[in-house]
């Protein structure tokens, strides 16, 4: 799975588009590790480009939030779509995974310093 990054000071934001299910959960948590690993600060995954995440997919996420904090870094998944979010609120994962609307809301909590590379080109 090719996750698209970008460098917003010691922040990475992540896009996943598509599908997150048991197929390519084990690319997917290779990609995101990746992008944890290029993180100085913090790790923001962007959903709104994904259609649908299953069990598998969030699975990855909790991986990778327990892996974050290990580094003492931060992760946030922000802009579910409707299916997804459906999915996380069943699956119970508000308890595990920080959520926020936008990615410069995540930015703003996680890594403020690092908001005005955010919206630099």
């Amino acid at each position: 799975m090719d996750l698209k990054d970008k460098s917003a000071g010691g922040a990475i934001i992540a896009a996943a588009p598509g599908r997150i299910d048991l197929s390519n959960a084990d690319q997917f948590q290779v990609a995101l590790s990746a992008s944890l690993a290029k993180a100085g600060t913090a790790l923001v995954l962007d959903l709104s480009a994904a259609d649908l995440i299953t069990s598998g997919g969030f699975r990855v996420l909790v991986i990778v939030q327990k892996a974050s904090k290990a580094q003492n870094k931060s992760f946030a998944i922000t802009s579910l779509r409707p299916l997804v979010k459906e999915v996380y609120d069943i699956g119970g994962f508000k308890h595990l995974l920080v959520v926020f609307d936008t990615v410069h809301d995540a930015v703003a909590k996680l890594d403020p310093d690092s908001l005005p590379g955010l919206d630099a080109p």
